[in-house]
């Protein structure tokens, strides 16, 4: 079983720090973005998954461009 409880803790620690270095439209900010999407659909929140998929592919839009690999 995964330890969501730490792996959210962890995760989230890390958003802070690159959202305070990096800001929040930055593409490394937006990979955080996904992992705890990922995280949240192992835990089967289907709603705060949405959020966190639709708010990384907009950073990645934004910054990267609709033809970039991690738009696509």
């Amino acid at each position: 079983m995964w330890p969501y409880k730490e792996t959210e803790e962890y995760y989230l620690k890390s958003l802070k720090i690159y959202e305070k270095e990096l800001g929040l439209d930055h593409p490394s900010t937006a990979t955080n973005y996904w992992w705890l999407a990922i995280l949240s659909e192992e835990k089967k929140d289907y709603k705060k998954t949405e959020t966190l998929y639709l708010k990384t592919i907009n950073i990645y839009e934004n910054k990267l461009g609709i033809e970039h690999q991690n738009t696509n």
